[in-house]
């Protein structure tokens, strides 16, 4: 199920989002959507990693 939600962002993001958009040839939304999939990703990759490593010192 897709929800929305407002996100604020300062003017030069801003640009940077509407530049990477024209660039891709996808609109805002998804620019936004895939960034942050993409941190959410890397996010949980990375604590994964960390138990992992802190795991394998046993």
């Amino acid at each position: 199920m897709v929800q929305s939600f407002t996100v604020t962002l300062p003017a030069d993001n801003k640009q940077g989002v509407h530049e990477l958009s024209k660039n891709e040839v996808i609109s805002p939304d998804e620019v936004i959507c895939q960034t942050i999939k993409q941190h959410v990703f890397l996010r949980q990759f990375r604590s994964l990693r960390e138990r992992m490593a802190a795991k394998a010192k046993y």
